[in-house]
C-alpha cells in the first residue's frame, strides 16, 4: 500500500528502478502499478481508491 503513486512511480524510475510501464486505475478499487526486481520479479504496488 503506497500514498502519492504518481510522484512514486516517477522517483523510483529517477532512482533507476525498472518501472513498469502498466498502470491500472480503479474508480472502485484504486490504482495498481509495478517495479520488476533485479530477477524479472514484478512487485505490486497499489494506492487505495479516495472514500467517498
Amino acid at each position: 500500500m503506497v500514498e502519492g503513486m504518481d510522484a512514486l512511480l516517477t522517483a523510483l524510475g529517477e532512482e533507476g528502478c525498472d518501472v513498469s510501464a502498466e498502470i491500472e486505475d480503479h474508480a472502485e478499487y484504486g490504482k495498481f502499478a509495478w517495479v520488476i526486481d533485479p530477477e524479472g520479479n514484478k512487485i505490486d504496488l497499489r494506492q487505495p481508491a479516495e472514500s467517498v
